[in-house]
């Protein structure tokens, strides 16, 4: 069968169109100025985005929109800023490792609280807001997992296995909190009242986020695999299709499938609850995405080290627009 050359033509524009358009799905937004890692990356109470700064020290604040506003932690000392969360007092709560405590500020940039840790040489890694209106986070050299209240209480539970360090947190579906153990082949989970489980795995997890399936899924970055462990602790391993990735954030996405991090790759993939994995490369070369997260726009959105960060739309988050009824102009 001949094919005209016009129609060829034709055709293959309409394909290379097509591509383009899959492309415009992500768009990136970066900094306004130049030298930042953004790293961790969480929905604050005001509705927009809120992601630590490494290198210079700072928490941003990222509109839906792109727009961002950048907060310097008013301390000398301030070293790498880790992770960070919203609590149930409408303040933001981020772990500064070199100062060895968890920070306190509000969505109007006011930083009004630093809570120094009991137990020296910490290390603070992750927060997570808990089912009980308290933060709980990782230690990664201390080998615990403490729980912080609003008013800056703290309180550590160390973890059966020695040197494990723990290094992601997050609330379960349970009433629990679930973390990682990135040097021990471990998940562990810990009840609000401190009591702690570990559950075997092939190999360490670093992130970890729970499916749409129920399940917890993880990235193995020192294997290039992502696991996946069922809540009666029955653990699978998915190799990634390409090799080097370093798999690094994870999490859910509003279309039931979990995304994730290849840091060395530039790219983020999607894995499906029966372990189809899809990579996507983000528009800039060795743009080093690291953390990952849902939106309030029901989007992925990415903080790249490469000063910027990357938003994936997906089509379930603009369902899920379309589908919410019109707020009455007279509702409060």
């Amino acid at each position: 069968m001949k094919i005209h050359l016009a129609v060829l033509v034709s055709l293959i524009a309409v394909l290379f169109s097509a591509a383009l358009r899959a492309s415009d799905d992500i768009v990136e937004f970066p900094l306004s100025t130049e030298g930042h890692r953004p790293q961790a990356l969480t929905v604050g109470p005001d509705g927009n985005l809120w992601v630590t700064e490494v290198l210079k020290h700072k928490i941003l604040k990222l509109t839906p929109k792109g727009e961002f506003t950048e907060f310097a932690v008013p301390a000398k000392e301030a070293g790498v800023l880790q992770g960070i969360a919203a609590g149930s007092d409408g303040n933001l709560y981020f772990s500064s490792r070199d100062e060895n405590m968890i920070r306190r500020m509000t969505p109007t940039g006011e930083f009004n609280g630093a809570f120094k840790l009991p137990t020296a040489v910490c290390w603070p890694r992750e927060i997570t807001a808990g089912p009980d209106k308290n933060l709980w986070f990782t230690e990664m050299a201390g080998n615990k997992i403490a729980r912080i209240t609003t008013k800056g209480e703290i309180t550590e539970f160390p973890i059966p296995t020695a040197a494990c360090k723990p290094y992601c947190i997050v609330a379960g579906p349970d009433g629990n909190l679930w973390f990682t153990e990135w040097d021990k082949p471990n998940i562990g989970q810990i009840t609000p009242e401190g009591k702690i489980t570990e559950f075997p795995v092939k190999n360490g997890g670093r992130e970890l986020a729970f499916g749409a399936d129920g399940n917890i899924w993880f990235t193995a970055d020192k294997v290039n695999a992502i696991g996946r462990l069922s809540m009666k602790g029955e653990a699978t391993e998915y190799p990634l299709p390409s090799a080097n990735a370093q798999p690094l954030g994870i999490t859910s996405g509003t279309d039931g499938n979990v995304y994730f991090c290849e840091f060395k790759l530039g790219k983020i993939a999607r894995i499906t609850p029966d372990g189809k994995i899809t990579e996507i490369a983000l528009p800039t070369p060795n743009s080093q995405p690291f953390c990952i997260g849902t939106g309030p726009d029901g989007n992925i959105w990415v903080a790249q080290q490469a000063n910027r960060v990357a938003r994936l739309t997906l089509a379930s988050a603009a369902k899920a627009v379309a589908g919410k009824p019109e707020k009455s102009k007279d509702a409060k």
